[in-house]
């Protein structure tokens, strides 16, 4: 929480004017420079419309590009039929031995 008051969670973290948590740890003091690029997974969402809460969502997924070690995947979350936000994401495995294995 900022001093003003201000904070803005996601379900992957929370931003305020202090501080950028990511699945549980500070980026810059936990992350930045301690964490290589193949750990990461890139996913993108693009808010369409408003979403309601008080109703069933429905998700739908799909795989667009694989590989042996990573795969792609778009996604739209609709309401009552209508798309209201898609997503695109690139998804990366690791094996034993690499830091990021089990941690999450």
């Amino acid at each position: 929480m900022t001093s003003d008051g201000l904070s803005f969670p996601t379900s992957l973290g929370t931003s305020t004017a202090d501080e950028i948590r990511l699945l549980g740890q500070d980026l810059t003091a936990d992350l930045m420079g301690k964490v290589g690029f193949g750990e990461l997974a890139f996913w993108l969402v693009a808010m369409r419309r408003p979403t309601p809460s008080d109703r069933p969502l429905h998700l739908r997924a799909w795989v667009v590009e694989s590989a042996d070690d990573r795969a792609t995947v778009e996604a739209e979350i609709a309401a009552g039929g209508i798309v209201t936000a898609t997503g695109r994401g690139t998804f990366v495995a690791v094996k034993p031995g690499h830091p990021a294995y089990d941690r999450w």
